[in-house]
């Protein structure tokens, strides 16, 4: 149960938003590749710090996640969903590719 967290978020917050734009792309590839949740934090500030905690309990008991999610470059992101979707498919694909059928016994 993969979840990538950027933390700091307070100080990644304040910089400049073409030093900014690169950071968010990575991160985003990286999670895309890992199927998992990207949440930036800042402990400091308590920034998703709650919703992080609250992401790990939906996740751990499979329940769906009331939590909203944040998007937008310019807030600290909570993105979830496309990583649930890809798992799911991930785990759907593994299991049609799972024990092969039993061979037919020959006819006599």
């Amino acid at each position: 149960m993969p979840i990538l967290v950027g933390t700091k978020f307070d100080s990644f917050y304040g910089q400049e938003e073409a030093d900014k734009a690169p950071i968010i792309k990575k991160a985003r590839k990286y999670a895309k590749s890992m199927r998992a949740p990207l949440v930036f934090v800042s402990s400091s500030h308590g920034i998703n710090v709650s919703k992080l905690f609250k992401l790990v309990f939906f996740r751990v008991l499979d329940v769906p996640c009331t939590i909203s999610e944040k998007t937008a470059d310019h807030e600290p992101l909570l993105e979830y969903s496309k990583a649930a979707a890809a798992a799911a498919a991930a785990a759907a694909e593994a299991g049609s590719k799972g024990a092969p059928e039993a061979a037919a016994a020959p006819k006599e």
